[in-house]
């Protein structure tokens, strides 16, 4: 274990061993063991495991009635089963919907570049701007 790794575990679980997690714990305790210079470390975090422990503010009666009141008229709420059930599925099914939107697309992509659109729509758009500049007489010019 690294002295950075360390430095985390205490940051994250407290000066406790006993809270860190079991697979990283004995190599945890090894490398505090030989590094003196974790020991200050883990003293300030015991220092604010004690501040948080002894933390206990005083909750007035009425705040706690209406917290568990609240807590009770919560609707229903789902499982966690339910709510990632979605995750289950095989990566084709969940792909399925893009991969219906990127087919669709491609097809009127085909559609649209065999109709013909740029022949003469492109000459019904030329006209239609240069009516719009000029005025009808200017479409005699291009017709002919």
């Amino acid at each position: 274990m690294q002295r950075a790794r360390l430095q985390r575990l205490i940051d994250a679980y407290g000066a406790d061993p006993a809270r860190w997690p079991a697979a990283e714990r004995d190599a945890a305790k090894r490398l505090l063991a030989e590094t003196p210079a974790m020991s200050a470390r883990l003293e300030d975090a015991a220092r604010l495991d004690r501040a948080l422990d002894d933390f206990n503010p005083a909750v007035p009666k009425a705040a706690q009635a209406r917290l568990r009141q609240g807590w009770a008229n919560l609707p229903p709420q789902e499982t966690a089963a339910v709510a990632i059930a979605g995750a289950g599925l095989p990566r084709l099914a969940r792909m399925l919907p893009r991969a219906v939107m990127l087919a669709a697309a491609s097809v009127a992509g085909i559609v649209i570049g065999h109709s013909g659109i740029d022949g003469p729509v492109t000459a019904i758009a030329r006209i239609d701007v240069v009516t719009l500049i000029s005025g009808p007489e200017s479409i005699l010019l291009m017709e002919e």
